[in-house]
């Protein structure tokens, strides 16, 4: 905008706008379930694996199967490195039925049949590299072997898995040989060893075999190890009559067996004369499991593998709630014939390699047996995440995410008194340096005017469309939510059953002045979520929430998970009207008749400052006529500015070309981020409270200039530049 008067010089100032933001590195994290294919693992459709186990490190992996393709039948991974090996041995075509790791003397031992007629049925390999070597010793056998397991002195056990007339091979270290036992055949010739688990309590080893002739199983037990010469295995008779075992996997901690097949089965230790026995599912339902593991962090939960009539199925177990709890089932992969459980605790999951990929089972990182047993009647809450709005629902757990955008709250929960009786609340709030279990313990806060960027609360009844923001409201600015998107998953009953598990997505939009929260570099290592603030809460400086799933009738009956995520520091700044004005050389504070108008907004300490460059004739620096910067003054308006946090609470010069002055804050001395609404005005001022107060919600400046006896007559001008930092 142009005036003219006097000598018709006019003074045009234009507006440029300066933003900053902190971005963090990404790090996602998956679901409870993840569906690995193809592209995750190397192996194709043409290899069946058979078994899997990881060292006591958790660093490494080995799958044995089998391949009827010209790829390999055997695949360690590295967590080092982070990749997949295919295992050299002396024959792909060769099965391979068993694997098991040897933590005495740091390698895998893993055996198989004679498909295509191999020199070796036995081989051990180290856990780092990725060619299997013939096992060694004096008398060694080399008939088929179907299962492998090594005690705690660096020896191993294999059996044999023929029609009539298996025999089990010991190798004992120190003797550097191999010694043959007969499987007993009073009362039952057993004819086939599935499985072998090593109990560290009373050193002996616990078998599942099968008499194919008389199609029935039982569990056999060792002499004390380490076995030698005139050793025996033993049987003791059973009253279950049980079709077939396929595993058995010792718990050392609760001194007991889990043994699955054709049902699933406690197993106690032998007792002088006889096993004890406990049926925790039998044979009548349509099941078969193939595979069993224990979690060897607290030896409380257990994965058990396999099939339905027509889909994979797994199967979580407790030690302290001895049930089976429906973990995934797979409609696409008909059978899962092994499982295993990833060491040490941290990251804790279940693997389960198939034909297609594989399936990995975030199970939570805390004991979740007493929460499953005690909320019979309670709301069940299985996992809990926050995460993008991208098709992959990419999690943000325990990473940076970005003010003014959207994002899902997500959990999965079932009540067997009916979903439509639940209610979800989150809660979230900036921990202000505290952490689970600390003191001062990080808290959900008292809320009113002055948190609004600090904290909120999310409110969804089940059965109803939109989520509701409970706080901050009366208006909804600072945090907004919606449309809950609520998937029945159809187990474990059929759909529409109010008692079935239910995916929910709660939307939050998170307004541009939310709190900033780095989250101390999120080294604490702490779980990404679980029910105690202690585990899952170790980050300082960050946005720590809950999610609690709860009775709406009767609020006491409920259950709740804790996480966090941090937000990115974010400043903007958004300036309108152009200054101007008409005066005579040698005129001094020539008053424009436009002021600047500044909107901005800050979540964490910030400066808002203004410059100027000297003003050229036709705004070039060329024509060698300019009014000095030093002859441009400008104050901010806004009431509440003082000399204590701006350099223009009254009116000021600027000190030279392009050096800024402080609009808002000092030198050394930035202004505190509004803890309320979406736009600030300076100290204690924003579109929150500046309604409610009755004063405007940018801030205003206005301008003079003095011109200078013996300027040429023309237009001078230069760009304004308007910039906020973060401090």
């Amino acid at each position: 905008m142009e005036f003219k008067r006097l000598m018709s010089i006019a003074i045009v100032f234009a507006m440029v706008a300066v933003s900053f933001a902190m971005v963090a590195p990404q790090n996602a994290k998956a679901g409870f379930i993840e569906i690995l294919g193809p592209a995750d693992l190397p192996w194709g459709t043409a290899f069946t694996p058979k078994d899997v186990t990881w060292d006591n490190t958790g660093k490494y992996c080995v799958v044995v199967g089998k391949q009827t393709s010209a790829d390999f039948n055997a695949w360690v991974y590295s967590g080092y490195t982070d990749a997949w090996q295919g295992i050299s041995t002396p024959t792909n075509s060769q099965i391979l039925f068993s694997v098991t790791w040897d933590n005495k003397t740091g390698q895998f031992w893993f055996c198989g049949d004679k498909t295509g007629s191999p020199t070796d049925t036995i081989y051990f390999m180290p856990r780092d590299g990725n060619a299997a070597t013939a096992a060694p010793g004096a008398s060694k056998p080399i008939t088929a072997m179907s299962a492998i397991e090594a005690d705690d002195m660096g020896n191993v056990l294999v059996g044999e898995s023929l029609v009539v007339g298996s025999k089990m091979h010991a190798y004992n270290k120190s003797d550097n040989k191999w010694f043959t036992y007969a499987l007993p055949t009073t009362p039952t010739v057993w004819s086939a060893i599935n499985s072998t688990s090593f109990n560290t309590v009373d050193d002996r080893f616990y078998i599942a075999a099968y008499n194919k002739i008389g199609s029935r199983a039982g569990v056999l037990y060792s002499d004390i190890a380490p076995l030698g010469s005139g050793f025996t295995i033993k049987e003791t008779v059973t009253s279950l009559n049980i079709p077939n075992l396929y595993s058995i996997d010792w718990n050392p901690g609760k001194n007991y067996g889990l043994a699955v097949g054709d049902g699933v089965y406690t197993v106690r230790a032998h007792n002088a004369t006889h096993l004890t026995w406990k049926v925790i599912e039998d044979s009548s339902t349509p099941n078969i499991y193939y595979d069993v593991a224990w979690d060897s962090d607290g030896w409380n939960e257990a994965g058990i593998f396999g099939k339905n009539a027509t889909k994979g199925v797994y199967y979580r177990y407790y030690d302290s709630n001895p049930t089976m709890i429906l973990g995934h089932t797979d409609a696409t992969e008909p059978t899962y014939y092994c499982g295993a459980i990833k060491p040490p605790a941290s990251p804790k999951f279940v693997f389960i390699p198939t034909s297609s990929g594989g399936v990995v089972a975030h199970i939570q990182l805390s004991d979740q047996s007493t929460t499953i047993t005690a909320n019979a009647v309670f709301p069940k809450l299985y996992w809990i995440g926050f995460n993008d709005t991208d098709a992959a629902f990419t999690s943000r757990l325990d990473q940076q995410v970005a003010p003014d955008s959207n994002y899902w709250f997500t959990l999965l929960a079932n009540y067997t008194e009916g979903w439509t009786e639940c209610e979800v609340v989150v809660e979230a709030w900036y921990d202000d340096g505290k952490i689970g279990g600390g003191a001062p313990e990080t808290a959900y806060p008292a809320v009113d005017d002055t948190t609004r960027n600090l904290a909120f609360r999310l409110t969804w009844r089940a059965g109803t469309a939109n989520a509701v923001v409970y706080y901050p409201n009366t208006p909804e600015l600072e945090v907004t939510t919606g449309l809950v998107t609520d998937i029945d998953m159809n187990t474990p009953y059929a759909s529409g059953d109010l008692r079935n598990n239910h995916t929910v997505r709660i939307p939050v939009w998170l307004g541009n002045q939310i709190r900033s929260a780095d989250g101390s570099g999120w080294g604490s290592g702490d779980a990404a979520y679980g029910p105690l603030k202690t585990d899952s809460l170790r980050d300082a400086n960050s946005w720590d929430f809950s999610i609690t799933v709860r009775d709406w009738d009767s609020i006491t009956a409920a259950n709740t998970s804790y996480g966090e995520f941090g937000v990115n520091e974010e400043v903007s700044v958004l300036v309108s009207g152009n200054p101007s004005g008409n005066a005579p050389p040698g005129t001094i504070n020539n008053v424009m008749t436009t002021h600047s108008h500044i909107s901005y907004s800050a979540n964490t300490d910030y400066y808002v400052n203004v410059s100027v460059p000297h003003l050229h004739e036709n705004g070039a620096n060329t024509t060698g006529n300019w009014i000095w910067a030093q002859n441009v003054s400008v104050h901010n308006m806004c009431p509440n500015a003082t000399a204590a946090n701006s350099d223009i609470d009254l009116q000021a010069y600027f000190t030279g070309e392009d050096v800024p002055l402080y609009v808002w804050g000092q030198t050394v001395t930035p202004i505190t981020p509004p803890n309320n609404g979406t736009n600030a005005t300076g100290p204690n001022i924003t579109n929150y409270i500046g309604p409610i107060w009755g004063v405007f919600t940018f801030t205003e400046l206005e301008w003079w200039v003095t011109v200078q006896a013996g300027t040429k007559e023309g237009i001078y001008w230069g760009a304004i530049t308007i910039s906020i930092e973060t401090a």
